[in-house]
């Protein structure tokens, strides 16, 4: 078999894009837990009482750790916008970890109505045009986690966002 000088280049280049994508999504992941943890201090400096609470000790996620990341920032973002629209904005955030299952439970006040045709469907926001892509997001990113479950609602004035990770065999 006869190599060309040309297929040799091609290897060549397509292995250092190789290596630059990865070098460049290693980077913007290196950046997600600090990324998460400045989501906190942001919801301080607008005046969002924040709790977080973490029972027992977070050791494995059970699905890939910025995924998990993703979710649990697309929800804080929500949790923090519907906040500000109401008289004394909060977010709760618990962490269980237990028994081979991780449960995330995100809970906020919001005003207004919760139409839950609209909210899964990417686009819509009741924020304005170019937004409304974060639900539909976590949505794709779970749809990829068989072992993850998620779960939604709301009453007396309180948005409930559960995500519960079970360990991988």
């Amino acid at each position: 078999m006869i190599v060309s000088a040309t297929t040799k280049r091609r290897k060549h280049t397509e292995r250092d894009h190789s290596i630059k994508t990865r070098l460049a999504k290693a980077k913007e992941q290196a950046k997600q837990p600090t990324h998460t943890l400045s989501k906190l201090a942001v919801m301080g400096e607008k005046e969002i009482d924040c709790r977080l609470e973490a029972f027992y000790p977070v050791e494995r996620v059970g699905m890939d750790i910025w995924d998990f990341t993703r979710c649990l920032g697309i929800l804080l973002d929500n949790a923090a916008e519907a906040a500000l629209e109401t008289e004394t904005p909060w977010v709760e955030i618990a962490l269980l970890s237990q028994k081979g299952r991780l449960s995330l439970r995100v809970s906020n006040p919001y005003a207004g109505a919760i139409d839950p045709d609209k909210i899964w469907k990417e686009g819509f926001s009741t924020k304005g045009a170019g937004r409304g892509l974060g639900l539909p997001g976590y949505q794709r990113i779970l749809a990829g986690c068989p072992n993850a479950a998620a779960s939604t609602s709301w009453a007396d004035g309180v948005f409930v966002q559960e995500l519960t990770v079970e360990e991988k065999a």
